[in-house]
């Protein structure tokens, strides 16, 4: 584990998400919500106008004493204080936590560190500290030119999965989830992964529970999402990996069909020449387009639900079992649509070139075709 450089926690950012304040001095709280990206104040039924920037820590305050909260914020880069129409005014520095009414931090959801904005070092440096146990990343492209090794941070916020990339500049590098319980949700990892002395994928998971979701893969050398056999449970939800052709690893990869189960809800794969899923267990609505040069759309795979494989150059579905209501769509190009699978249950084929089903068993006939 790597120590963090820079200052100490840091309060992080409250991401449009309820703060108890009262704005109109009714002796109740309002709903509001504060959005950096735009520095928007919206209190619902009461107001709506525009206070600080990306980087700022909402702290609606009454100075007045007259049991109205007034807007406020404070910038830890230069130890700003500003209340909305009211004052502006300098007390801290970087490195301070703010504090609100009876000398807490502010309520909401707040990030013990807020990464510098494009700075692929700063963000190296937050995601492998010892002192923070949640980040979060602003939009931005992060160049970084090694593996980043998490193994203390317990959640990695991205402010917009298409939107906050990490760019690894040489392929070799990925990033590596060594800490369990870790929650990842909107990065978009590019250009990284390895194929040799073993494959690993934009990101790699080796601890348990682990859960990634709204995260995307693109330009991967070895595969999009993948995990190893210490692994237990990971979780990836609503994940997309969008691979080139030289993908190895293709889009979700487990290690072995002796491996602790995953679970995967709503993850597509699109364009990667070896498997979009392969070794996944737990599978409901996933997606597959091949692009006519993906080999098989689900590969080893076990309780799959409303999954579809489309365009795949071998097989949609091959030493699968236990699917039910799941789809190939071959359009002329797929050989097989369902291979060496057990225990079907109101699964289609079509467009296939050789075979709907080759080699399957406990075939429910009547509701397959």
């Amino acid at each position: 584990m790597r120590t963090m450089l820079s200052a100490a926690l840091l309060a992080g950012i409250l991401l449009a998400e309820a703060r108890g304040a009262d704005f109109n001095a009714d002796g109740r709280d309002d709903i509001a919500v504060f959005r950096p990206s735009q520095g928007r104040w919206a209190v619902r039924l009461v107001t709506s106008l525009y206070l600080g920037q990306r980087g700022d820590i909402p702290v609606p305050v009454d100075l007045s004493g007259d049991g109205t909260d007034r807007p406020a914020v404070f910038r830890p880069t230069d130890g700003l204080w500003a209340v909305h129409r009211t004052t502006r005014v300098y007390y801290g520095e970087e490195g301070d936590i703010p504090l609100g009414a009876g000398g807490y931090p502010p309520s909401g959801a707040t990030f013990d560190y807020v990464v510098k904005a494009g700075d692929g070092l700063d963000l190296a440096a937050a995601l492998e500290s010892d002192s923070f146990l949640s980040v979060f990343v602003p939009a931005g492209t992060y160049s970084v030119s090694r593996t980043i090794n998490v193994d203390n941070v317990r959640r990695i916020a991205g402010e917009a999965s298409w939107s906050t990339i990490i760019d690894f500049s040489h392929a070799g590098y990925y990033l590596s989830i060594d800490k369990s319980h870790c929650l990842v949700e909107g990065i978009c990892v590019r250009g990284g992964g390895l194929t040799t002395p073993a494959v690993r994928g934009n990101v790699y998971i080796t601890a348990d529970y682990v859960t990634v979701r709204n995260c995307a893969s693109t330009g991967s050398l070895g595969g999009g999402f993948e995990w190893s056999a210490s692994a237990g449970y990971p979780a990836f939800i609503d994940c997309f990996a969008n691979e080139s052709q030289d993908a190895q690893g293709g889009g979700f990869q487990g290690p072995s069909l002796e491996a602790t189960s995953s679970r995967l809800v709503a993850c597509a794969v699109r364009y990667c020449a070896g498997n979009a899923f392969s070794f996944c267990d737990n599978l409901s609505s996933c997606y597959v387009d091949g692009y006519n040069t993906t080999a098989n759309g689900f590969l080893y795979c076990d309780n799959l639900s409303a999954c579809v494989a489309a365009n795949c150059s071998l097989n949609g579905f091959r030493y699968c079992d236990h699917l039910s209501a799941c789809e190939m769509i071959g359009n002329g190009n797929t050989d097989t649509g369902f291979s060496n699978c057990h225990y079907l249950s109101a699964c289609e084929a079509t467009d296939f070139s050789v075979a709907t089903y080759s080699n399957c068993t406990y075939l429910c006939s009547e509701s397959c075709h």
